[in-house]
């Protein structure tokens, strides 16, 4: 049989034998939309929106105020100036600030006395 005798006949096919999986697939089309339709977007937490502009220039060029303790980058004593603070994983928790000492000593034993001392710029 020539093509387009195939393709004549396709139709006549579809209504005899392929009928019950267009019904098939279309249902599964429809179901597809209602659930996508009725499940809706989810509401999720709102995006926090930090303020995270650091103007570098503004920091100045002071070195590290004098006296122990002193913070050394390659043996060199240097200036903390600026601390980013943002919450690992889920949790959108920081620590509140009368707890933010024992965070910093967390992180390295001594920073909160540096941190104390050299008063730097913390963004949360």
């Amino acid at each position: 049989m020539p093509l387009p005798d195939k393709l004549a006949d396709f139709p006549r096919w579809l209504l005899g034998n392929g009928l019950p999986y267009l019904a098939i697939a279309g249902a599964a089309v429809a179901l597809w939309i209602a659930w996508r339709l009725f499940q809706g977007r989810k509401k999720g937490r709102p995006r926090l929106t930090p303020n995270l502009r650091i103007d570098v220039p503004a920091l100045g060029e002071n070195g590290p105020p004098a006296g122990r303790p002193v913070l050394e980058f390659y043996n060199l004593p240097v200036r903390l100036a600026a601390v980013v603070l943002a919450p690992v994983g889920l949790e959108r928790e920081l620590p509140p600030d009368d707890q933010l000492g024992a965070y910093f000593d967390s992180i390295v034993p001594g920073l909160d006395e540096v941190v104390r001392r050299h008063k730097p710029l913390v963004r949360r």
